[in-house]
């Protein structure tokens, strides 16, 4: 059987095990070489498997953990995050290991590590361009890849071709797939017989409203109704509108129907030992600047989500990529009061996926995930704390 046919009947019996997955199997690659379309529609082509590369961003080093290939990492830079990993101690003695920025890393450090290929986001908090340049003139490729958000799965998979899909990061990929699935499918069953809100998704760092066409709209609508912008003329050629005059007027036309907002929110905030104290940085971040009786606001009083009380700032990293089923069981348990089958104690259910995929660094043992605002309570609680078990 020649390496074509294989490779047709690995996507065949993948698609088997996992309905809806997108295989990155590609039947014109040439023996010996990997192949991938990166996140910035680039093609990316590598004679072999990567060993060792530099990652910018803390999304790509959290996916890697999460397959151990961690490993190859030579170089990085991600703030002040700080994962455990070889790289971060070989730090201590060659301090160049840490690249100190986004934008335009050393090549020169780079190569002193043979690194092969940097790993980096695709718009934000990434490399130049004319840092890219000079890295590909050096013979390092320059990979996009978000791993976050919406295409959390796609990224997993084309993180493990560059790698050579080694067989751990395979079945783990495969693991958490099932995983996933299984547990939306006991959401979905546990809403049987329930009435349904409309819902709005904000993308609150980006000043911007999930529309239709978002694979957030999709996985969003697996607990609510309808996304109300499916009631406006709002453009769907991107996965997201901006919040300007054109949108804020075409969200007042149906302002009815807007049941829930849901804000996604970084909540980066100061906490004392047991409780978050400090909703006002969140309040500013999401509530004071989408909603309010000003004209220039997206959601006004009049909404029956904030008449109902029902506005929620969502923590970012729980309404998409790794954790977006389990931000759907956060958000159910908070809008719904309804508790799944087999998915009850949720606080275990997150200490048991941050054990079981090495997620633990990227949270902490405390995470402020949900705040709720509204009428009667304008200033905002928080209403679901991650305590680690």
């Amino acid at each position: 059987m020649n390496n074509k046919v294989m490779a047709v009947a690995a996507v065949a019996i993948l698609a088997i095990a996992a309905v809806g997955a997108v295989f990155l199997l590609n039947d014109d690659d040439e023996e010996g070489t990997i192949t991938i379309v990166d996140g910035a529609n680039k093609t990316i082509e590598l004679d072999k498997p990567l060993t060792k590369v530099a990652v910018l961003n803390k999304n790509v080093p959290t996916a890697m953990m999460m397959l151990d290939i961690d490993d190859s990492i030579e170089c990085y830079y991600y703030g002040k995050n700080k994962f455990g990993i070889e790289a971060e101690t070989l730090q201590k003695t060659e301090t160049d290991r840490n690249l100190g920025t986004y934008y335009s890393p050393s090549v020169e450090t780079l190569l002193k590590y043979d690194v092969e290929a940097l790993i980096c986001p695709v718009g934000a908090m990434t490399i130049y361009k004319n840092g890219e340049k000079a890295c590909e003139q050096n013979g390092i490729k320059v990979i996009r890849l978000e791993c976050n958000g919406d295409t959390i799965l796609d990224d997993l998979k084309k993180l493990s071709k560059v790698f050579g899909d080694p067989e751990s990061a395979v079945s783990i990929i495969e693991e958490y797939e099932e995983e996933r699935n299984a547990m939306i499918s006991a959401i979905k069953e546990s809403l049987k017989g329930n009435d349904l809100y409309d819902f709005l998704a904000v993308f609150g760092s980006r000043s911007s409203i999930y529309n239709t066409s978002s694979e957030m709209s999709g996985l969003m609508e697996t607990i609510f109704d309808k996304n109300v912008t499916s009631y406006t003329d709002l453009p769907t050629t991107s996965v997201t509108n901006l919040i300007n005059s054109g949108s804020q007027e075409a969200i007042s036309e149906v302002m009815d129907k807007v049941e829930v907002v849901l804000m996604r929110t970084d909540h980066s905030s100061e906490k004392n030992d047991k409780y978050t104290i400090n909703t006002t940085t969140v309040k500013s971040r999401s509530y004071g600047e989408f909603i309010g009786d000003e004209t220039d606001k997206l959601i006004t009083t009049s909404s029956p989500a904030y008449q109902n009380n029902m506005i929620y700032s969502v923590e970012s990293g729980i309404m998409s990529g790794l954790y977006g089923h389990i931000g759907l069981l956060v958000i159910l348990d908070c809008v719904y009061e309804i508790e799944v089958d087999g998915y009850t104690d949720i606080n275990n259910v997150i200490s048991d996926f941050q054990e079981k995929y090495n997620q633990s660094e990227a949270s902490g043992d405390k995470s402020d995930l949900i705040y709720q605002f509204g009428k009667d309570n304008p200033d905002g609680e928080c209403i679901f704390l991650y305590e680690e078990n």
